[in-house]
């Protein structure tokens, strides 16, 4: 898996994109780096995860949710994924869910960034 993390509205909107054979273990790594910077940022925090370059992804829920840990943070806003495989779509929702998380599934970055800009009157979006 190549991942990579940054800001996309400073401490307000997070962007992480994940590309190539991605395994149960990644979504702990994608957690152990992404939680941090979640409760660092401003309330809400809302994080993007743009999964369009994923080449492989483990379809058994039951390993998958083993490696989840649910979120008990109070700053976190939605989780937007960016995706448009089917199975990849229902997936990381269901597991995002199951995190207790609210989250919503996009096919691209501008209908992402549109959605939480809808949600959090309070964001400014880049110019």
């Amino acid at each position: 898996m190549l991942y990579e993390c940054h800001w996309y509205v400073d401490q307000r909107i997070l962007y992480q994109k994940i590309s190539g054979p991605v395994v149960a273990q990644d979504l702990v790594t994608i957690q152990t780096d992404g939680d941090p910077k979640v409760e660092s940022g401003i309330r809400y925090v809302h994080v993007i995860v743009d999964t369009l370059e994923v080449t492989s992804f483990p379809i058994n829920l039951g390993d998958l949710n083993k490696v989840m840990r649910r979120t008990s943070s109070d700053k976190r806003g939605w989780t937007v994924i960016i995706a448009t495989n089917r199975m990849l779509q229902f997936l990381a929702s269901t597991l995002i869910q199951l995190a207790g998380m609210r989250v919503r599934v996009v096919s691209t970055l501008d209908e992402g960034v549109t959605f939480i800009a809808q949600q959090d009157n309070t964001i400014q979006l880049p110019v």
